[in-house]
């Protein structure tokens, strides 16, 4: 079952608030400033270099469409489990159809009219 836009939200904000520097649980622009501060991947202008920036953009792409796929997978698997067991039974009550128009039909005399 996908959890709640909540759910995914507040876990969200639980990870953001973990990765922050101890001491920075003030506006959310105090915190920015002091991770660029901290953090030697991006130049003392506060930009990231756009290698890394480039590494951190694939890396949060392959998570995503990992993410994703798993999700699908979990969705589809419930989907088709359905779909085998409606089909089931269709064709069982197809099946037993026909074998009753089998005996229906076997146990009329020859030149018997249709009816």
């Amino acid at each position: 079952m996908r959890p709640s836009l909540f759910a995914r939200y507040r876990k969200h904000l639980f990870l953001v608030e973990r990765r922050e520097p101890s001491g920075c649980r003030r506006a959310r622009g105090d915190c920015r400033e002091a991770t660029r501060r901290h953090d030697p991947a991006q130049s003392s202008e506060g930009e990231m270099n756009p290698d890394e920036r480039e590494a951190l953009w694939q890396a949060s792409v392959r998570r995503y469409n990992a993410r994703r796929e798993e999700e699908n997978r979990a969705a589809w698997a419930p989907f088709h489990e359905g779909q085998a067991a409606s089909l089931r039974q269709i064709l069982e009550d197809l099946i037993s159809h026909h074998e009753t128009q089998v005996e229906r039909y076997r146990d009329r005399p020859k030149g018997a009219a249709n009816a």
